[in-house]
């Protein structure tokens, strides 16, 4: 049987420093309504969102649970977090692993497309299922950023200079993060 995971990305901050749950609600329910193992991924707080998120997911009644937090916080770092994860699987089945990728839809696409081209490089085959979590519109100039991540990336320059504006609802000590 082809194993699955539900992988969500931990998202940004609100103006206040609040955690936003509209990922983590959409995740969990992807989660409890397939009976798939929850991967909550990435954190620019020191691992303090995804240790919030894990025991946020386990009350909700997810029964397997797993943390991947790595001190990088960006995207690519999360789909690396994800391939390494899932590739043991990988090697024990023809058809690879799926993964329920949950992120707002805004982030989708850059989402997608990193997470798509890590898990080729590292496990070959495997299936993406977008799943996008609504409920929160960001800045244009966030939307565009994530136009330029995408460009940055497939051109071989992701993560070669400073983002073109500070962190959106991360800490401003990772302002240097592309």
């Amino acid at each position: 049987m082809m194993k699955q995971f539900v992988a969500m990305l931990n998202g940004p901050h609100d103006a206040d420093g609040n955690r936003r749950h509209n990922r983590i609600d959409t995740a969990v329910s992807r989660a409890l309504e397939l009976r798939l193992p929850l991967l909550v991924v990435g954190d620019s707080n020191h691992g303090s969102d995804v240790r919030y998120y894990c025991e946020y997911a386990r009350k909700q009644g997810v029964l397997e649970v797993v943390g991947l937090h790595r001190n990088l916080a960006n995207t690519l770092i999360d789909a690396y977090a994800i391939a390494d994860h899932v590739s043991p699987f990988a090697a024990s089945e023809t058809s690879g692993p799926t993964i329920h990728l949950v992120t707002d839809y805004w982030h989708l696409p850059r989402s997608l497309v990193f997470l798509h081209a890590v898990l080729k490089e590292r496990i070959g085959t495997f299936r993406i299922v977008a799943v996008p979590a609504l409920g929160f519109d960001p800045p244009a100039e966030i939307v565009l950023g994530e136009v330029k991540g995408i460009n940055d990336f497939l051109s071989g320059d992701y993560g070669l200079h400073n983002a073109p504006h500070p962190p959106f609802g991360k800490p401003a000590e990772l302002a240097h993060f592309s």
